[in-house]
């Protein structure tokens, strides 16, 4: 159980969501429709609940893909147990969710077609992985979703496997971008030359947990697929139980036992402060491990820093290769293909050679490696 409870005040009742398919509630906003009922507690991201419901024996079969829908954005229902109720006993047998999920435009076009089936038009934005790697892809996307008529009414008798949809506005309500702090090299957590390697994931909002917690979940689970083997973490062996607010000291509360001895602790000091520092604002984080100090002398605590000499400077770059486009990473996180062949689609290059010197001019060995 948390130590702190926080209470909120819900305001907004519930706004109607394909053809009553689900209730929008609001569970934070502006300070003066909802607020932690403690205000040191800045760690947390309002965000608004989808309460996804049963389907009902009278809706049409487009209401009743359009509640399929609204239940795949429903987070609370962890196990998808609304989702499946959606589907006939055949398709709960068959179907298996997946790892990653589909974002697409706003209001997609549900429509009955014919007899049993009913089609999902809508234009496909992206895709958000399973580790929190936010893969910008668009196409148009055309999707059969056949339907057949029970007892209970119309039920879904077929969805493909690892079909999980989201809408744009599914995706501002319900997710929150991270920066998740990892280090350079896979060798000796203790170098001095390691710098730090951001992991720019996008990470559902957790009703049962705050924005912070969710923070250090993802960090503790390890880099995204597209940095293993090439950075380094303190935090193998770990996981959280929980984090403590407060008005001047944050309390993260560790368990398990470091996989490296003794325990990284200026590793871990570089990647729990800057992966906390949007929420933290400046307040001391103390390291608990097991419950008990971090040391058998005291306590482990991270004191502020405005700056760090390990973090990269406002005028450095970042470049990378991404599928064969040389890519520059931004202040804020973002990527950019670099302007030129280079930068486009269509040859895969490898070793990118960068030279600031008289202009910026970005030369990278083309491989002969098939695509």
């Amino acid at each position: 159980m948390r130590s702190k409870k926080f209470g909120v005040l819900v305001l907004a009742a519930s706004v109607a969501c394909g053809g009553s398919a689900c209730s929008v509630i609001s569970v934070g906003g502006p300070p003066e429709l909802a607020r932690p009922a403690d205000a040191a507690d800045s760690m947390t991201k309002p965000f608004q609940r989808m309460v996804a419901t049963s389907p009902q024996a009278d809706w049409t079969p487009t209401q009743t893909v359009q509640g399929l829908l609204a239940a795949m954005a429903s987070f609370d229902d962890v196990e998808q147990k609304i989702l499946r109720e959606y589907l006939t006993p055949e398709a709960k047998r068959a179907w298996k969710p997946g790892d990653s999920f589909t974002v697409v435009e706003d209001n997609p076009t549900v429509n009955q077609v014919k007899e049993g089936m009913v089609q999902i038009e809508a234009t496909q934005i992206a895709i958000i992985h399973d580790d929190g790697w936010y893969e910008p892809k668009k196409e148009k996307r055309t999707l059969q979703v056949p339907v057949a008529k029970t007892k209970e009414g119309y039920r879904v008798s077929r969805l493909d496997n690892g079909l999980m949809l989201l809408t744009a506005a599914d995706v501002r309500r319900a997710y929150a971008q991270a920066d998740i702090y990892f280090l350079s090299g896979s060798g000796s957590l203790d170098d001095t030359r390691a710098i730090p390697v951001v992991d720019h994931v996008w990470l559902p909002v957790n009703p049962r947990r705050s924005l912070a917690e969710t923070i250090v979940d993802r960090l503790l689970e390890g880099p995204s697929e597209s940095l293993e083997g090439a950075v380094s973490t303190a935090f193998e062996g770990i996981s959280l139980d929980r984090i403590d607010p407060g008005d001047e000291t944050v309390v993260v509360r560790l368990e398990g036992q470091f996989k490296t001895q003794p325990a990284p602790v200026e590793a871990l000091t570089r990647q729990l402060q800057w992966s906390l520092r949007e929420l933290t604002k400046g307040r001391t984080i103390e390291v608990r491990l097991n419950g008990e100090p971090f040391y058998e002398s005291g306590p482990l605590t991270i004191v502020p820093r405005q700056t760090d000499t390990w973090l990269r400077s406002p005028e450095s770059k970042v470049y990378f290769v991404q599928n064969g486009q040389l890519m520059r990473l931004g202040q804020d996180g973002a990527s950019s293909a670099i302007p030129g062949p280079v930068g486009q689609l269509g040859e895969i290059y490898k070793e990118p050679a960068i030279t600031g010197s008289p202009g910026p001019r970005e030369e990278t060995r083309r491989s002969t490696w098939p695509r």
